[in-house]
């Protein structure tokens, strides 16, 4: 992809956890430096994470996340492999395609905050897994196409919002072969919908009911009306096999 050349570099911040060589974070800075030659429109800033699994059993350790500001849109993309010069690799290419995506479309929603999790990816640790991260998120009226548009420039494999069309939290995400689905809190009766509806109405749970059915399911993640709130959360494998939650904000 050929896109204009800005005349500043981008201001790349690298965060490391440890075990994550020197050599890795120069690695990873030299190529979303080099990525952000050809973005189509300016990059102003870039976020690179690096963070190593010390769990024996996880086969992938190395995980690679960033994030890029391009024309007032966030994109980003993550990688996990044995070693963080493939994972960079990885998220090189990743990155490169969202790009062209974003390079293609017409659509710019200045100051849009996707609201979805990135896709966990290796093994479950040997002890039991439990929720170490609560996200909360003020979610966006938009469209299921808008989310799912979102979804591929975030490299999100589920993205949770507010249905513009129903007034419903909502989760598209993509099944075992790519294509967008959409949870629905309440699918009966509404307006047709633009990607397959997946499944009945949110099961109405607490948080500890909705981390023992991801438990005895093996999903990637559980949409459900809380008990309380009645609004969606969705509780979700993280790529270290624990769990994570993410909630509306009232």
């Amino acid at each position: 992809m050929r896109g204009s050349p800005t005349s500043v570099m981008p201001n790349v911040r690298v965060q490391a956890g440890g075990g994550v060589s020197a050599r890795a974070q120069d690695y990873a800075r030299d190529k979303v430096l080099a990525l952000s030659r050809c973005c189509p429109g300016p990059v102003p800033f870039a976020r690179v994470r690096l963070t190593r699994s010390h769990d024996p059993s996880v086969p992938t350790p190395a995980l690679v996340q960033v994030n890029l500001e391009v024309t007032g849109t966030e994109v980003r993309a993550q990688a996990a492999a044995p070693t963080f010069t493939e994972a960079v690799d990885l998220v090189q290419d990743r990155l490169r395609e969202r790009l062209r995506r974003l390079a293609r479309t017409s659509r710019n929603r200045h100051g849009a905050e996707p609201r979805g999790v990135p896709t966990p990816r290796g093994a479950l640790p040997a002890e039991e897994p439990r929720v170490v991260r609560h996200k909360t998120y003020a979610p966006e009226r938009v469209t299921p196409e808008e989310a799912a548009f979102d979804m591929e420039l975030m490299d999100y494999d589920f993205f949770l919002f507010r249905d513009a069309t129903t007034d419903q939290d909502s989760v598209v995400f993509r099944d075992a072969t790519g294509q967008p689905r959409l949870v629905r809190m309440r699918p009966a009766g509404v307006s047709p919908t633009p990607f397959p509806l997946a499944g009945a109405a949110a099961p109405r749970l607490t948080v500890g009911e909705a981390v023992r059915r991801l438990e005895t399911t093996g999903d990637r993640f559980v949409f459900f009306a809380d008990t309380r709130t009645g609004r969606g959360h969705v509780v979700y494998r993280r790529y270290d096999g624990r769990y994570g939650l993410i909630s509306p904000v009232r």
